[in-house]
């Protein structure tokens, strides 16, 4: 053997993991089993985003009856300080919208008995009042001008999920501090 030209013997077993043997196998998934694992994700995540839905619409209802409730315990507690004779008697539904000014109700004339109410949404809200003489007065009282007056709130709205809901606030003006 000629010692110029020397011979290296590579193993082919030893650097094997450069040229992987490949074995040609299907991969992936079949349309079958495509079809089915996203009908089970479906049926996994359906309630998922169904309870995310109805818990928006809960919070939604919440926030409509404590805006009906800001609106009427500010109203009731800024009635309260006006004299009854202050106020005239309606005896029917009023509507506040068409009476509101500049974020200010006027129960009276114009610039009169402004009371002020947090700002609402027309859209959702239908607020009226009502203004009768209380029934039950003395005679003492009418002839000194001091006639209960009982002032009816009330604040309507259409719920996100359909049903109507209706908020009463009442306030008795008797004139005595």
């Amino acid at each position: 053997m000629n010692m110029n030209t020397a011979s290296i013997h590579i193993s082919s077993k030893r650097y094997s993991f450069f040229y992987p043997k490949r074995v040609h196998k299907p991969t992936g998934l079949s349309l079958a089993e495509l079809l089915i694992s996203i009908f089970i994700l479906t049926l996994i995540l359906l309630p998922i985003f169904f309870l995310f839905s109805q818990s928006s619409n809960v919070i939604k209802i919440t926030q409509h009856e404590a805006d009906a409730i800001s609106i009427g315990t500010s109203f009731t507690s800024q009635i309260r300080k006006i004299h009854p004779s202050m106020i005239p008697e309606t005896g029917i539904d009023i509507s506040i919208a068409s009476s509101m000014l500049n974020g200010y109700f006027n129960l009276g004339g114009l610039g009169q008995n402004q009371i002020t109410i947090p700002s609402f949404d027309t859209n959702i809200f239908e607020i009226t009042y009502k203004v009768i003489s209380f029934p039950i007065t003395t005679k003492l009282n009418k002839l000194l001008g001091k006639i209960p007056k009982l002032v009816t709130l009330t604040i309507s709205w259409v719920e996100p999920m359909g049903g109507v809901k209706m908020a009463k606030f009442q306030a008795l003006l008797t004139g005595s501090d």
